[in-house]
């Protein structure tokens, strides 16, 4: 008896470390469904002959034990809004916001959501950097945040509001865990400036308060919940339909719009751009209407250009 029990749990673990990232079955079930507002794909390059244990090992968010509750009001004034609303298109000149990022097989994208929206914001107040996932990655094991074995992007923020990060072209991307190079950057020549923020703050879930942040500074980190569709998501506006819950992905909110009626947020993903529309997603806005918790994760941390010196 005891021999077919140790049996029967040798083979669902098996079984669930071949199951496909992007699974035949859901592609169909999505893109047969009236009610999609989006497009399943088998995969591309990114996932097409990945598991899903392996594509879940990409999520490395961490969520706050702390009760949300204590989310801020944006300190940003009212002012009007378009309809919609495109970083890329304010801010297409900075090396930031044009890098579309691929973490690799690491749980590090808690440190690229942070990185880049960080980055972004230095560029809405006129500092073009691309700020280094690496660093954070390599240096910051504060509070939650391991490399990547994951990590929290409120511990982030604090962490860069006391020792600061370094740029890209500092401390470049390697693909994995790294030794942290206590500002020394690997690469002559290159920019020494450590790079500050505030301290992190919860972003509210209401959707006005959400956009007046974004158009007012810039980008917002967004840790949400996925599910096994949205590895084989390719385009339109996602919200999940099909699939078990996978992991917590920490992404990058860079705008808002809406497409046939239906309203969504434009989000940058770290998973190169072979993945999606070209290395962003767009996501049905409204925590009901996406079914991933989306705007019940928001952070984000105000780019201090005044502290950011070279070392």
């Amino acid at each position: 008896m005891m021999s077919s029990v140790l049996y029967g749990v040798v083979l669902s673990t098996a079984l669930a470390t071949t199951l496909p990232a992007v699974d035949p079955a859901i592609v169909e079930k999505v893109n047969l469904n009236p009610e999609a507002t989006w497009r399943a794909g088998h995969g591309k390059g990114r996932f097409a002959n990945a598991t899903l244990v392996e594509a879940s090992m990409l999520l490395g968010a961490h969520r706050s034990l702390a009760a949300r509750a204590d989310a801020v009001d944006s300190d940003a004034v009212t002012v009007d809004l378009p309809d919609s609303f495109d970083l890329r298109e304010q801010y297409g000149h900075c090396k930031s916001i044009q890098a579309v990022y691929d973490q690799g097989h690491c749980g590090g994208c808690w440190a690229f959501a942070v990185a880049e929206s960080l980055g972004d914001r230095f560029c809405v107040q006129g500092v073009d950097v691309v700020l280094s996932a690496q660093d954070l990655m390599s240096c910051d094991h504060t509070g939650k945040c391991n490399g990547c074995g994951g990590g929290l992007t409120e511990d982030a923020f604090d962490y860069i509001s006391e020792e600061g990060m370094l740029a890209e072209d500092c401390v470049p991307w390697t693909g994995s865990d790294s030794v942290c190079t206590d500002s020394k950057c690997a690469v002559t020549g290159a920019d020494t400036t450590r790079y500050y923020s505030s301290w992190a703050k919860y972003v509210s879930s209401d959707e006005a308060k959400i956009k007046q942040e974004l158009f007012q500074y810039g980008s917002i980190t967004a840790s949400f919940e996925v599910f096994h569709d949205f590895f084989s998501y390719e385009s339109g506006v996602y919200s999940h339909l099909e699939g078990d819950y996978a992991g917590l992905h920490a992404v990058n909110l860079m705008g808002w719009g809406t497409d046939s009626g239906v309203d969504y947020w434009l989000v940058k993903n770290s998973w190169g751009s072979d993945f999606g529309e070209e290395g962003f997603f767009r996501i049905q806005r409204g925590l009901t209407a996406n079914g991933c918790n989306f705007e019940g994760g928001l952070t984000s941390g105000s780019a201090t250009v005044s502290r950011s010196v070279a070392v």
